[in-house]
């Protein structure tokens, strides 16, 4: 039983996100973000009574490009009713986000270039310092679990 503890608490480390914080833990109330852009902004209550996937990525980094890809292509593929994804991007410049956006073929109305002052808030808030992530939180705004597999989002939406 300890080592599984153990486990799992690894597991969560290395997932970068909630490592050490209990607000960003399995099961705790998720933290409110609001993000605006030119045209559009997500809050709070667009997303009350539906599942949220929030994926934390950058083009520099592999593997936050590749969830947020995969994840992508999984929304796409199922259009769960229930669920929005929101993807929220930390690149350098608005320029290069737009064009890794285009490159990938991303649907550019879950995806959010955050600027270096909201980077900064959003960095603190979810605790990022030890990499990206994602967070499924739930339509009561709880968190459901860190870096979620196509298979458990299947289950879980």
């Amino acid at each position: 039983m300890l080592l599984g503890a153990l486990l799992l608490g690894l597991v969560v480390a290395s997932a970068g996100i909630g490592s050490n914080r209990c607000d960003t833990a399995v099961g705790m109330k998720a933290p409110v973000v609001q993000l605006d852009r030119v045209q559009s902004a997500v809050n709070a209550d667009e997303l009350k009574g539906k599942y949220v996937l929030i994926t934390f990525w950058t083009s520099s980094d592999a593997a936050s490009r590749e969830a947020i890809n995969r994840y992508d292509a999984w929304f796409r593929r199922h259009h769960p009713a229930d669920a929005r994804l929101v993807g929220i991007n930390f690149d350098d410049s608005p320029e290069m986000f737009g064009e890794i956006v285009a490159r990938d073929s991303l649907n550019d109305n879950d995806q959010y270039y955050v600027s270096r002052p909201e980077a900064e808030a959003i960095y603190r808030t979810y605790h990022l310092e030890k990499g990206y992530g994602s967070l499924l939180v739930s339509p009561q705004g709880r968190i459901v679990c860190h870096n979620p597999t196509p298979e458990q989002l299947g289950q879980i939406l």
